[in-house]
């Protein structure tokens, strides 16, 4: 069911379950937030394999950079620009998650989230004359949704009112730490064996800089916040193999 209830919150795949999630197995689900990154990676993978086949390698990226939207339903690019919103606007803590709250899109997020797609793609694109970018593309959702459970692990949710990720950031416990930490060093062994504890380490390091600077300011992460991390991650992850890789 913690499986199941992974793929339900961070896919929009077409699965047979009805009813509502607890709080408690959307907490334990976290344990496999990787494993369920690492299925998503592989079907992109599978996708951008077959579209080198028949189309340009900046054609096959953009494609497969619509279709992970669509997969995931957009769910952490939404948290990611709310982020940015509140991050830029002016005033205290309790403004700027407010602003976070608001469905509408404001510039810094509008901004944000056309940049975050340029730099992606380019990361991408100058990474593919250099390397193979299977492994890159089925590692990228998994490591990047472990850094998540890395900053959900003994936060604080900084709203009174609660909201959907509360249930993460209040109910992540140490069991979900050693189960998802297992997943991703598995992954990260099978495509890039000793090289793998590096990207290990800069997204440990990553995530716990960016939940260090949440908490002081803003009292903790939201799930907003937890999209916008991990966004940062998968760019910070092509910025370590650019570096090792260059």
């Amino acid at each position: 069911m913690e499986l199941l209830a992974a793929f339900i919150f961070l896919t929009r795949l077409p699965l047979p379950f009805k009813g509502e999630l607890k709080n408690a197995t959307l907490a334990a689900s976290t344990a496999f937030f990787p494993l369920v990154g690492s299925v998503l990676g592989g079907t992109l993978a599978g996708i951008f394999y077959l579209l080198l086949l028949f189309l340009p390698l900046s054609i096959s990226l953009v494609t497969i950079l619509i279709l992970y939207v669509l997969f995931t339903g957009a769910l952490h690019l939404d948290g990611f620009m709310d982020t940015l919103d509140g991050l830029g606007c002016r005033g205290d803590r309790k403004k700027k998650l407010a602003v976070m709250k608001d469905s509408r899109v404001g510039a810094f997020g509008a901004t944000g989230v056309s940049l975050l797609f340029l730099l992606k793609f380019f990361l991408l694109w100058e990474l593919g004359q250099k390397v193979n970018l299977i492994p890159l593309i089925i590692v990228l959702p998994a490591l990047s949704r472990w850094g998540m459970v890395i900053v959900m692990f003994r936060n604080s949710y900084p709203r009174r009112e609660g909201g959907v990720g509360q249930a993460f950031v209040e109910m992540v416990s140490q069991r979900e730490i050693l189960i998802a930490t297992f997943w991703i060093a598995i992954i990260l062994w099978s495509f890039f064996t000793y090289q793998g504890g590096y990207f290990l380490i800069g997204i440990l390091l990553f995530s716990l800089l960016q939940k260090c600077y949440f908490k002081k300011h803003l009292g903790g992460v939201t799930g907003d916040m937890l999209g916008f991390i991990n966004e940062t991650n998968e760019i910070c992850f092509l910025f370590l193999i650019l570096f090792i890789y260059k």
